[in-house]
């Protein structure tokens, strides 16, 4: 949903992620917080798929089943730790999105809000 990935476009601009071994333990139960929780989850799988391939993330999946710490599968399989994975991530992140791309994508939503500002302050006068 775009509104979904707007949460998370929004964290990665301001740079206000819900770290990996916070979201290792617990996910939050503010509806917001929730839903950047999953759209985290859901985007640093997509991550590790890309640059390091199907396989490694099921052998992460298949260790973990097998009672392997988050840190240890991560280490294992992509011989990185989970800190080094999460800093990649966010880089890779910050280099996806950017404020032009934002504002492209919500131009209109911009737009209505600017002229609702307006109209009030207008209104306001009179």
């Amino acid at each position: 949903m775009k509104s979904d990935r707007f949460i998370l476009n929004r964290a990665v601009l301001t740079r206000r992620y819900i770290s990996l071994e916070d979201l290792r333990h617990y996910f939050p139960r503010d509806k917001n917080a929730l839903l950047l929780a999953y759209e985290e989850s859901k985007s640093i799988v997509e991550y590790i798929i890309r640059e390091y391939g199907t396989g490694r993330m099921l052998w992460i999946l298949y260790d973990l089943e097998d009672g392997q710490d988050l840190n240890a599968a991560i280490s294992n399989r992509l011989y990185i730790s989970l800190h080094e994975l999460e800093a990649q991530w966010h880089k890779h992140l910050r280099q996806q999105i950017s404020w032009l791309l934002f504002l492209n994508a919500y131009f209109y939503q911009i737009l209505f809000f600017l002229t609702a500002i307006l109209l009030k302050s207008f209104s306001l006068r009179n």
